[in-house]
């Protein structure tokens, strides 16, 4: 991830006013750096953070259970609804994942699964599910939104335009703590 200036001071504030981050205030070595950034890159506490997943494919919609807690086979991707729905919601559906990855970090897709699938559907809700994940604490910190099972959070943006979702680095953290 490529984080941009206010970003960093992000960072650097929550390290600051973090009881567990800034237990070592003066030490500035790799020591201190390495904690933190272990403890940045572990799950998001209390670990029920939610984003929208960035990179989905049709496979994982199709073949992978959810987390809704249904009992199987509503679980699952229902095909036998999917091939009773008419041609275009279809053909609308497998347009989403040309190229075989989508972003449910849009919108505009998340709206649009609503509209093919119908809003309440089990169909619907199973993408949405298997289209959000819990976050690691360094991309809570810098997500938007409120992260609920309901309302997943999106990431934020770096400085290269792409989403703040991944690990964060020594160098990032050392980066940071010498603004």
């Amino acid at each position: 991830m490529n984080l941009t200036p206010a970003q960093l001071q992000t960072i650097q504030t929550h390290i600051n006013a973090s009881a567990d981050m800034n237990t070592r205030p003066n030490d500035e070595t790799d020591e201190g750096n390495v904690a933190i950034v272990n403890l940045f890159n572990a799950p998001a506490t209390p670990n029920t953070f939610w984003a929208w997943r960035t990179d989905v494919s049709f496979t994982e919609i199709t073949s992978n259970q959810n987390d809704l807690g249904v009992a199987p086979p509503a679980d699952a991707f229902n095909w036998t609804t999917y091939k009773n729905q008419g041609t275009s919601e279809i053909l609308a559906f497998g347009q989403m994942f040309q190229g075989g990855r989508t972003s449910f970090a849009l919108p505009n897709l998340r709206s649009g699964i609503g509209k093919i699938h119908g809003d309440a559907s089990a169909n619907t809700a199973h993408c949405m599910a298997i289209g959000r994940r819990l976050t690691k604490r360094i991309e809570k910190l810098l997500a938007t939104g409120t992260g609920s099972t309901a309302s997943p959070a999106t990431f934020g943006v770096g400085s290269d335009g792409k989403p703040t979702e991944g690990v964060i680095t020594l160098a990032q953290v050392s980066a940071a703590r010498n603004l």
